[in-house]
């Protein structure tokens, strides 16, 4: 296997870790937020929606974990990844952007914390329970935290892809397109029409 092969192979698990994370979360943002009032008082009262909202929230931080967490066991995090771009490391002469490897370096390191927030959810709750550890309001993660950080593998994947393949990287969503899915919007909407059916019934 050349270098360019295994970069390929090492680019395309970061990219099938960063489209199943950033597609579970942008459907987690969508059903977080309604659209309208009606919407809003529809999702207040599903619990099956509930409860997948919250899955999806949680798989996309255990997925974000694994792209950010700098230990032995996480293979495919982007701290291991970037390093083999260093001078004399195995990728070093593929791409020689060196400028641009600092800049992700230095927004990492600008998201240390919020980084250990989701790391420590995973570990202490998400995909493992410690009985002693309990989740408070400094563990409250902003949506638009989490964009930040997907935007950063993306910059990574894209800009290396172009650099070093000459090729386009499209990271876009599989499925979730939020022009197109309109569930809240439908199942609120025969909700309200039920309701007053019920209504017109009982006068």
């Amino acid at each position: 296997m050349t270098r360019k092969q295994q970069l390929d192979n090492e680019i395309s698990k970061i990219w099938d870790i960063y489209l199943i994370g950033k597609e579970s979360f942008d459907y987690a943002c969508y059903l977080y937020n309604p659209r309208t009032v009606l919407e809003k008082q529809y999702l207040a009262k599903q619990r099956d929606l509930d409860f997948m909202r919250f899955i999806l929230f949680r798989y996309s931080l255990i997925e974000l974990s694994k792209l950010f967490h700098d230990r032995d066991t996480d293979k495919c995090n982007v701290h291991k990844f970037l390093k083999k771009f260093k001078r004399d490391q195995i990728y070093g002469d593929l791409f020689q952007d060196k400028v641009k490897i600092s800049e992700w370096e230095d927004s990492i390191m600008k998201n240390g914390e919020l980084i250990k927030k989701i790391t420590t959810l995973r570990d202490k709750v998400y995909s493992h329970s410690d009985p002693n550890f309990s989740v408070n309001s400094n563990f409250d993660i902003q949506f638009e935290d989490i964009e930040r950080l997907f935007g950063i593998v993306k910059d990574i994947i894209t800009t290396i892809c172009e650099k070093t393949f000459d090729s386009f990287a499209d990271l876009e969503n599989i499925f979730f397109d939020k022009d197109r899915f309109n569930l809240i919007e439908i199942l609120s909407k025969e909700w309200e029409r039920k309701k007053n059916e019920t209504i017109t019934y009982l006068r």
